[in-house]
């Protein structure tokens, strides 16, 4: 049972780790990198676009949560569809993730991503 609560615990842990700490450093990066007023204008945009994203995936990831737990309840444990479940909520993740990167990408130019990843591995 501690194995179970423990995988529960490691694997909602590592899907959002860090994400608002890596967020928030990225955001004040982002303002040192000589941005546009178009491009900061966009970069607000889709910060804000992505935060909402990020809210709803947390909402549903919560609910996830107490469908799992419900599940563990049961007299047989579903790892199956518990690994779906979870499996499903980490995709949604990486897409959140991709998408948000791409739409960066495409408006910074090659000297700003460039500072912006030698900043951003630095911090680690």
């Amino acid at each position: 049972m501690k194995k179970i609560f423990f995988c529960l615990f490691f694997v909602g842990s590592f899907l959002l780790a860090d994400s608002w700490r890596d967020l928030n450093e990225l955001h004040k990066d982002l303002k040192e990198v000589g941005l546009s007023h178009k491009q900061e204008k966009e970069v607000k945009k889709l910060f804000k676009e992505y935060h909402h994203d990020l809210k709803e995936w947390w909402h549903n990831n919560e609910k996830a949560d107490a469908m799992m737990m419900q599940l563990f309840v049961k007299n047989e444990l579903d790892t199956k569809e518990i690994a779906n479940k979870m499996k499903t909520i980490h995709d949604r993740k990486i897409e959140l993730d991709l998408n948000f990167l791409k739409d960066l990408h495409a408006i910074l130019n090659e000297e700003q991503r460039s500072k912006i990843s030698k900043d951003f591995g630095e911090e680690d």
